[in-house]
């Protein structure tokens, strides 16, 4: 099984929506990527896109992770570590806008990312 380092990045329920969004770490077989994951249910999201749930990912591996992180460092900080970088991660993108934020950040600075969606 893999370990998993995780920060939650949004949470919200109301009657009609649930949505919640994770970094994490994914470490295994050595692959330590990174994931933001996010998972939105409910009546909202019924009428939006037909189906009562909806998920997606944006991956990146651990080239492009360990890339992230320099260009973080790059701006000032020092991050060290993945407990770090998920740190950086939530006080820069803790809000409603967490996982489409964060992947447009990753794109302005020219670093590949994998997104999914199901």
């Amino acid at each position: 099984m893999a370990d998993k380092l995780k920060v939650y990045l949004f949470k919200s329920r109301t009657i009609d929506l649930y949505i919640e969004v994770l970094a994490y770490i994914l470490e295994e077989n050595d692959a330590q990527n990174l994931i933001i994951s996010g998972y939105d249910c409910g009546k909202i999201v019924k009428k939006l896109r037909g189906d009562s749930d909806y998920e997606y990912s944006y991956i990146l591996n651990r080239k492009n992770k360990d890339l992230l992180i320099q260009r973080i460092n790059e701006k000032g900080n020092s991050i060290s570590s993945d407990v770090e970088l998920l740190n950086w991660i939530k006080e820069n993108f803790y809000n409603n806008q967490s996982f489409s934020a964060f992947k447009s950040f990753v794109e302005r600075e020219g670093i590949e990312g994998k997104f999914s969606v199901w």
